[in-house]
């Protein structure tokens, strides 16, 4: 028995949950069947066991990982934890454990996003909607290819929503904001380079994020910029308050990010790139 093909940036978990409904599978039977493991479970974004899924898809462990789970954003941000990040046998408890440090640091629950005008589209062309991996990414609220805000599903559990694909179908829309459709444009073209290039982040001095903030160390002392970068950050929307600078002369904020002095959220990063690039800072 195979696990139903991908559609287009489509998450893991998202496949997961289509393979469930389509086949008339109880939970238990699902994770039995695929997993090897009733008491396995499916995370929205950061999966394990990839080893054992893989032997019922077309693709190999590593490009499940690279393409349908934010797995690769996090060992480009959090380089201490590169290696155990990328091991396609890393236990759930160890990942978790490794991304909890983020999770509690700024109290987000695990929650699923959506694009009402993408869930249209997807339906229309193929018959269902699905969970795309890019509207995952955390402190993201426009959709990447709609000036539309994400709808939210707060908590989700592959056992707990067996009809979710109609449930989010009726979510309302709203448009976002151009900042934050520039912002959500922005991270998904990164987001795309870095899944391309996810094997180098095993040498760390070939991290593209640690050649980019050593280039940049410079701007700590220079206040007019950092009062730059809090300017446009204010233009983006601040749902997740703890994931951007509380004032202009915030300067620990900047620091903590371009010196790595403690675990960030690679969404931190994210909105540090983005700064600078809308200033032009090469």
């Amino acid at each position: 028995m195979l696990l139903l093909p991908p559609f287009p940036d489509e998450t893991l978990y998202s496949r997961c949950v289509r393979t469930r409904e389509v086949y008339g599978m109880s939970a238990e039977q699902f994770f039995c069947v695929f997993f090897k493991n009733t008491a396995h479970s499916v995370h929205p974004y950061l999966n394990t066991s990839l080893n054992i899924l893989s032997e019922s898809t077309s693709e190999s462990a590593y490009e499940l990982l690279s393409w349908q789970t934010l797995i690769p954003l996090y060992a480009w941000a959090l380089q201490e934890f590169n290696p155990e990040l990328q091991d396609l046998d890393i236990s759930a408890f160890k990942l978790q454990t490794i991304c909890s440090l983020l999770n509690f640091a700024e109290h987000h629950p695990a929650i699923l996003k959506h694009c009402p005008v993408c869930t249209y589209h997807d339906v229309k062309k193929f018959g269902v909607a699905y969970w795309h991996r890019q509207h995952q990414i955390f402190g993201i609220t426009s959709c990447n290819h709609h000036q539309v805000r994400l709808n939210h599903l707060t908590r989700p559990r592959l056992s707990d929503i067996r009809h979710h694909l109609s449930q989010y179908k009726k979510g309302q829309v709203s448009l976002s904001t151009e900042n934050d459709f520039k912002f959500a444009r922005f991270t998904s073209h990164l987001f795309d380079d870095i899944c391309k290039s996810l094997p180098d982040f095993k040498n760390r001095r070939s991290s593209s994020l640690v050649k980019t903030l050593e280039q940049h160390t410079h701007i700590i002392n220079d206040q007019s910029i950092l009062i730059e970068l809090y300017k446009i950050t204010k233009k983006l929307d601040h749902k997740e308050i703890n994931l951007f600078p509380t004032q202009e002369n915030h300067n620990d904020y900047w620091k903590t990010l371009f010196y790595r002095t403690s675990t960030q959220s690679p969404s931190k990063y994210l909105i540090l790139l983005y700064c600078l690039n809308q200033l032009s800072i090469k």
